[in-house]
């Protein structure tokens, strides 16, 4: 599988450097987003869910075919 980069996760997580450089502190990621962090769209990305969409990828090529 090839590697994702510049998920919105890590984009989220540029911008809590971002503003951290500008005010001296890095601001909670719960700050930076609107729903809790296992739902909100902005925060995907992450290595558990890469590794769990990984995971169903495999199993679900191996039942299903790959498309």
């Amino acid at each position: 599988m090839s590697e994702i980069e510049n998920t919105p996760y890590e984009r989220l997580k540029a911008l809590q450097h971002e503003i951290q450089l500008e005010r001296g502190r890095k601001p909670p990621i719960k700050d930076l987003i609107v729903l809790a962090s296992q739902n909100d769209p902005f925060y995907a990305g992450t290595e558990r869910q890469r590794a769990m969409a990984e995971w169903f990828a495999g199993v679900f090529g191996q039942t299903t075919g790959v498309h």
